[in-house]
């Protein structure tokens, strides 16, 4: 098991080329342990950040999916009004208002 700086160095070594399936996998590698049992906020978390990061960096397609992802997790696990879920669906219509000012 790596520590927690050693992982956080793998998984931030470069985000500009970063695919979201590249960092899902590092972490799948790394710490298998977030996928298991209740550990569900944590992907929901990591998912709703590396959007941020590509919706911040104007990679806006990219953003999109990891947002839907994350929505649809944790509207399953945590329940449709439920603050993190909630936060995930305002940064979903953010960005999609980012994507189509006029809509």
């Amino acid at each position: 098991m790596l520590e927690p700086k050693e992982f956080r160095n793998i998984i931030h070594q470069d985000f500009t080329e970063v695919t979201s399936q590249e960092f899902l996998a590092n972490q799948k590698k790394y710490c298998p342990e977030i996928f298991e049992g209740d550990n569900y906020p944590n992907i929901t978390e990591n998912l709703n950040n590396l959007a941020k990061l590509y919706q911040s960096q104007g990679r806006y397609a990219e953003a999109e999916p990891l947002y839907q992802q994350a929505l649809a997790i944790a509207e399953q696990a945590l329940g449709e009004n439920h603050p993190a879920t909630v936060k995930i669906r305002e940064n979903l219509q953010t960005l999609r208002q980012q994507q189509h000012p006029s809509s």
